[in-house]
């Protein structure tokens, strides 16, 4: 006979969590260990935008209750430089469908998709 313990994590361990939502050509990416608050500028709420292939970060931005439309409505975080067409792809993804929700019968655009889960981790 096997018996396996499951280790406890230690108090000063925390679970990291994050999710993924993909779209227009890259990943956004929101984590559980990261802080912020939707609204909040000297401590926003943001993601992480990743390309296609999901090994290469190309930037974080802020994340904002209303989706960007223009490229004026994206707000880049701890970002040095902003690749080409980025712009562009961010604001494909923020109005395409999330076919995950979509499948389990809601209508959510990526976007409100990634707001949903900024929440679920950060309990706003």
């Amino acid at each position: 006979m096997l018996i396996l313990n499951e280790k406890e994590p230690s108090s000063t361990q925390s679970l990291e969590e994050m999710a993924q939502f993909k779209g227009a050509g890259i990943i956004v990416e929101v984590r559980s260990n990261d802080h912020g608050k939707l609204g909040s500028p000297g401590n926003p709420a943001h993601a992480h935008i990743f390309d296609n292939s999901g090994t290469k970060e190309l930037s974080e931005i802020i994340l904002t209750k209303n989706p960007p439309k223009k490229p004026e409505d994206i707000f880049y975080y701890r970002t040095n430089k902003i690749p080409d067409g980025l712009n562009k792809s961010i604001i494909k993804f923020a109005e395409l469908p999330n076919s995950k929700y979509k499948r389990a019968g809601l209508n959510l655009t990526n976007w409100q998709a990634v707001i949903a889960q900024w929440v679920v981790f950060h309990e706003e």
